[in-house]
C-alpha cells in the first residue's frame, strides 16, 4: 500500500465518502484498492493497492473531490 496525501480536509468540508467517490468512480479503482482513508483539518491520506497508485494520483489530480478541484501527492515510503 502507498498513501497519496490531498490537500484539503475537514476545513474544505471533504469527507472520506467523498474521496472513496472520487477514486472508485472517476478513478475506476475497485474498493479493494482503497484502504484506510484519514481525514485531517487540512489534509488527508488515503491507504491505496501499489498497482494502482499512480492511477489514483492522476484520477485526484485531474478530477474533482465534491466538485472542488484538489491537489495530491505520493507520500514517500
Amino acid at each position: 500500500m502507498t498513501t497519496p496525501q490531498i490537500l484539503g480536509g475537514r476545513i474544505a468540508k471533504i469527507r472520506a465518502g467523498d474521496v472513496l467517490g472520487a477514486l472508485c468512480g472517476e478513478g475506476s479503482l475497485s474498493k479493494e484498492q482503497v484502504g484506510k482513508i484519514n481525514v485531517n483539518d487540512f489534509a488527508i491520506y488515503v491507504a491505496v493497492a501499489r498497482d494502482a497508485s499512480k492511477k489514483a494520483l492522476a484520477a485526484l489530480n485531474n478530477g474533482k473531490v465534491k466538485g472542488k478541484t484538489v491537489k495530491a501527492r505520493a507520500l514517500a515510503a
